[in-house]
């Protein structure tokens, strides 16, 4: 059931939502394999983004809860154009990563996926530029002197 928790972080605001078509779990290798399709390359960044962005949070020895990222890379095979089955053009993709132990380690302690949000803007436009760096525009002054 963790590995749903996941899907549900990791999967972006709707305008940026992934469909996936196949899933893969291998725990011989700490992977996660995904497949599926994207609206268009902003949402297949935007899925990315916010997968190298989630954290867990996680009790290991001890009562400190401690937080880690759910992956540090991801590794991915070229997306392609493809159909969806309403005939629309889609981006499809396939790409897994690397999970920490702790993801699904057994413990009576939960394990906590950090969902970013579904509002949370992961592009690299929104991470590179401080949040204080635009304000809203200004208004002529009709005080005048």
């Amino acid at each position: 059931s963790r590995l749903f928790n996941v899907l549900s972080a990791i999967n972006p605001a709707e305008q940026n939502y992934a469909k996936i078509s196949n899933l893969k779990y291998d725990p011989s290798k700490k992977t996660i394999s995904l497949e599926g399709w994207t609206e268009n390359h902003v949402s297949l960044e935007a899925f990315k983004k916010t997968i190298l962005n989630t954290k867990i949070h996680f009790t290991k020895d001890g009562d400190e809860v401690q937080q880690e990222p759910l992956t540090e890379q991801i590794d991915s095979s070229p997306s392609s154009l493809g159909l969806n089955s309403e005939g629309r053009r889609v981006l499809r993709f396939s790409f897994s990563f690397v999970y920490p132990d702790e993801l699904f380690m057994n413990s009576d302690k939960p394990v906590v996926v950090e969902a970013l949000g579904k509002k949370t803007d992961v592009t690299d436009s929104r991470l590179g530029v401080p949040s204080n760096l635009f304000e809203s525009q200004t208004t002529d002054d009709q005080g005048g002197n």
